[in-house]
């Protein structure tokens, strides 16, 4: 059944981290300061303000969710784009920013370990931007941890070289979390709330 699978593959997970957990050793206890640094962000993303091409998808997608019998598996993928488009084009309407203000939060202790929570899911280049500010800051490498998914989540955090590629990370993902998209600008306001905050360190 699904749920025999889901405790199978959650044990497949699990089991290690706790394996890891009970037998690592402390290799490394601080006495550096603490700071924390916690703010709200706003960050800029796509700006979607042609009401009249936002109707024209509402009534596509409409079309296109009404003409499926109830069974055809993708129709909730058509109601998922005919409500995340509703959305759109009710702030585009209202003459309302489509900008996210989100929690952002950073933790070091003195030069031996920093923590920087991210309230999206990284990609790989974001994260490595972010590692190496601390990393030119004087951090070592083995001390700094990244942290997406944290204080809250909203979508993918692409950087802008994958705009011209496109694809679930960049657009589709913000469908499913009810958000306006991210844009070439959102990666680097994260990445340089961080680099802001190590330089005032």
């Amino acid at each position: 059944t699904e749920d025999d699978m889901l405790i199978k593959l959650g044990r497949e997970l699990s089991v290690p981290v706790e394996e890891f957990a009970r037998t690592a050793e402390a290799s490394k206890i601080s006495e550096g300061e603490l700071n924390v640094r916690y703010e709200w962000l706003k960050v800029p993303m796509m700006q979607m303000n042609d009401c009249e091409s936002l109707r024209e998808q509402v009534k596509a997608w409409e079309e296109n969710y009404l003409s499926l019998p109830i069974t055809e598996w993708n129709k909730h993928y058509y109601l998922r784009e005919l409500e995340w488009t509703r959305k759109m084009l009710d702030i585009a309407e209202e003459g309302g920013d489509f900008d996210l203000t989100v929690p952002m939060q950073m933790i070091t202790v003195g030069n031996d370990f920093a923590f920087a929570f991210v309230p999206f899911e990284l990609l790989t280049l974001p994260g490595e931007r972010i590692e190496e500010l601390f990393k030119a800051a004087g951090f070592d490498p083995a001390s700094i941890f990244v942290c997406g998914y944290s204080n809250s989540v909203n979508g993918y955090l692409a950087p802008p070289e994958e705009f011209e590629v496109g694809g679930y990370e960049v657009a589709c993902a913000a469908h499913w979390y009810m958000i306006s998209q991210t844009c070439p600008e959102s990666a680097p306001a994260v990445v340089n709330w961080f680099a802001e905050q190590i330089r005032t360190l």
